[in-house]
């Protein structure tokens, strides 16, 4: 029997039409694994490269404060904080390497960061840093905060409109450069606040301020805050740590005390705009406003304005010592001049009368760094990391162009704790 040529060209048109299908099909399923397989492997890199930076940012602080501490016990914990951060930036390199990008000699610098980290923590505090080892520490610091800064332009560069696997799969290779920059050189991230010193206080949740004071009427909360603040809207309760009323104001909120009637916290929106303020003349805003709600003999000892905000830590003070546990963090607008964000919890949890120690040694005593710029030096009560408190001298002052708060005990002199301010292109200045 003849076949019609005709049926043999539309069967030869069904068959290409199925190949042309079943291809598509497997086409699709292998662009699809692809598109599946280049996002993961975009959140791994993009994964590994913030944790790098946050480990550069970290370990430089670290280093940083050893310029300024004489004390073997602080460069002991800071120089084994260092060898661990280390340890945290060499994952993160190892994730960020193939065969493209050739890390190795990074790699084995950050490795051997460590473990000169490590020998020199495990010397302290019997044997000490000899001014070698120190000159040694100062070149490796350098190279960290170079280290940062490239691998933070590196993703500016790399990570606008895309992730870092997508850019640097097509070749643009920004960090090589950062790999590439280190081969040729011979040397080397804090609170409502940004972030004071010791913000976060002691929380051993307990509201020592608001013990045996009597419980307030919603009522009576409703009627004080509308003098102070205006007009309240909704309320609410809540029964956390410190059993409160809720009330809304306009688009923000306002949480009091049951016991008490105390402002535990408040939030409002900021309106933006020319700022008709100074840093200055709001700090003496804030300072009335807590006065007029209850909270009195409280002192800025620190502020930091970022993008017309001013965010203040108040600290009790007594006598001239500041009490940093009984602490109140206040956001204030420069263009309005108005309170828009308030937190009490640890004046609530920690404000009580004290008695405190007269066998403490001078503070004309202390000796610091050469080098060290002191710009003031104060009595303090400082919380500790084990929920108590210690009678503390702080002296603030400068090196190198950073700013620190360091710390003694008042009894023995010994140097206990050392902050850093950092300015974050975000936030403001942070205490680290």
């Amino acid at each position: 029997m003849k076949i019609d040529p005709k049926i043999y060209k539309i069967l030869a048109i069904i068959l290409i039409m199925l190949l042309v299908a079943g291809l598509a099909t497997t086409l699709g399923i292998l662009v699809n694994k692809e598109q599946k397989h280049r996002v993961q492997m975009g959140a791994v890199y993009d994964e590994a490269y913030y944790a790098c930076l946050d480990g550069l940012g970290d370990l430089e602080n670290k280093l940083s404060k050893l310029q300024v501490t004489r004390y073997p016990k602080t460069q002991k914990n800071l120089l084994q904080e260092a060898y661990t951060d280390c340890e945290v930036i060499g994952v993160s390199l190892a994730r960020l390497s193939d065969k493209n990008l050739d890390s190795g000699k990074l790699l084995k610098f950050i490795n051997q960061l460590g473990g000169f980290s490590y020998y020199l923590s495990q010397k302290l505090p019997d044997e000490p840093i000899t001014t070698e080892e120190n000159q040694k520490l100062i070149k490796l610091t350098e190279v960290v905060t170079a280290l940062e800064k490239a691998f933070a332009e590196a993703g500016e560069q790399v990570a606008v409109g895309g992730s870092l696997y997508d850019e640097l799969g097509e070749g643009i290779k920004t960090l090589q450069g950062v790999y590439d920059a280190f081969d040729q050189t011979t040397v080397d991230y804090p609170e409502m606040i940004y972030d004071g010193p010791f913000s976060e206080g002691l929380l051993d949740r307990e509201a020592k301020f608001l013990k045996g004071k009597e419980e307030v009427s919603a009522d009576t909360v409703r009627e004080r805050l509308t003098s102070v603040l205006g007009e309240v809207g909704e309320q609410g309760e809540t029964e956390g740590a410190i059993p409160s009323y809720l009330f809304s104001i306009g688009e923000g909120s306002v949480e009091v005390s049951k016991v008490g009637g105390y402002i535990v916290e408040y939030s409002t929106p900021h309106v933006e705009g020319e700022y008709t303020a100074t840093v200055e003349q709001v700090i003496n805003t804030a300072t009335v406003f807590l006065s007029y709600i209850g909270y009195n003999d409280m002192q800025a000892v620190w502020a930091s304005e970022n993008d017309g905000l001013v965010y203040i830590n108040f600290a009790y003070v007594k006598e001239d010592v500041i009490y940093y546990p009984d602490l109140i963090k206040v956001k204030i607008s420069l263009t309005e001049s108005k309170i828009v964000g308030l937190e009490a919890q640890n004046y609530l949890y920690n404000h009580t009368e004290r008695t405190l120690e007269s066998d403490v040694k001078s503070i004309d005593e202390i000796t610091v760094k050469e080098g060290f710029e002191v710009s003031s030096k104060r009595l303090t009560v400082i919380p500790t990391e084990w929920n108590t408190e210690i009678l503390a001298y702080e002296v603030a002052g400068s090196y190198n162009d950073s700013r620190y708060y360091i710390y003694y005990d008042a009894k023995t002199l010994e140097e206990i704790k050392v902050m850093r301010v950092i300015k974050d292109e975000n936030q403001g200045e942070l205490i680290v």
